[in-house]
């Protein structure tokens, strides 16, 4: 189970891309695959691990900040 501290940016982050589609569509974007939406819904209530939740956050970083230039 991933920690609350990662959940809870993970889901700072996906609000910032307005939903987890969305969230999907970006890092995609960015890394050319992504997990699905499912997936980073089900991150952002603690499922997974620390290291999952880590790379979705890293990616969406990266995605969000490609995505305003």
């Amino acid at each position: 189970m991933a920690s609350q501290k990662r959940t809870d940016e993970l889901k700072r982050l996906v609000l910032l891309a307005g939903s987890f589609s969305k969230a999907e569509t970006l890092i995609k974007s960015v890394k050319g695959v992504a997990p699905t939406a499912s997936a980073i819904r089900k991150s952002t209530l603690g499922a997974g691990t620390d290291y999952v939740v880590q790379s979705y956050v890293n990616d969406l970083i990266a995605a969000l900040a490609s995505s305003q230039q």
